[in-house]
């Protein structure tokens, strides 16, 4: 909320993005019902999933990363740039894919950001 308080100004704004951060979410519970969860407001990390707000939010800390990876010069230095779509990015490299994943982690955890590792892959 801080981070978005420093780009928008409007309150009213402010409080519905906070809304959606909070709110219940309905889950299959694996036996044909739903259950109703608030993970993301009890961990205090993280959008619903599927929530309209998850990209907007995603791109917000894409930015900082993106603009981090080129201030610490790692475009340059390990030949990789980074391609985003949405909330999801690419790390296209002619270094090493491994030292190009370390220093994602690296600054992924600085941001206090998780990677999905199911969805992480090197090709």
């Amino acid at each position: 909320m801080r981070c978005l308080a420093c780009r928008i100004v409007d309150r009213h704004l402010l409080a519905l993005i906070k809304q959606w951060l909070v709110m219940p979410v309905d889950e299959d519970d694996g036996r044909g019902g739903t259950m109703r969860t608030t993970t993301a407001m009890d961990d205090k990390r993280g959008t619903p999933q599927g929530a309209p707000i998850s990209p907007l939010l995603g791109n917000l800390y894409l930015r900082r990363f993106l603009l981090g990876w080129k201030a610490l010069g790692l475009e340059r230095k390990l030949r990789a740039q980074i391609v985003s779509c949405a909330d999801d990015f690419v790390i296209p490299c002619r270094g090493s894919a491994a030292t190009a994943d370390a220093a994602m982690r690296s600054m992924m955890q600085k941001l206090k950001l998780t990677v999905n590792d199911a969805k992480t892959h090197t090709r």
